[in-house]
């Protein structure tokens, strides 16, 4: 499972850009570790329940979740010193 320093944290996640032709709200990167990919969420996701709950894609994954105040390690396997 890849890692992301807090450089490439700050790097490559969060605001991508563009608004969700849906709600209108901003698109946020996120990273998966479990399948390697960043993954994009907007406004039509209440909060993280939505994105790694039951039927999520990511659900029960190792992720990196971008916030405005921070990204958090989902679990927190990985805090780097943060």
């Amino acid at each position: 499972m890849p890692s992301l320093d807090p450089e490439d944290r700050i790097a490559r996640l969060g605001p991508v850009g563009g608004e969700c032709s849906a709600c209108d709200g901003p698109r946020i990167r996120h990273y998966c570790r479990t399948c390697d990919v960043f993954f994009v969420t907007c406004g039509c996701f209440e909060g993280r329940e939505s994105v790694l709950g039951q039927g999520a894609v990511h659900g029960d994954h190792r992720v990196y979740l971008w916030t405005p105040t921070g990204v958090i390690a989902v679990p927190d396997f990985d805090t780097f010193g943060d």
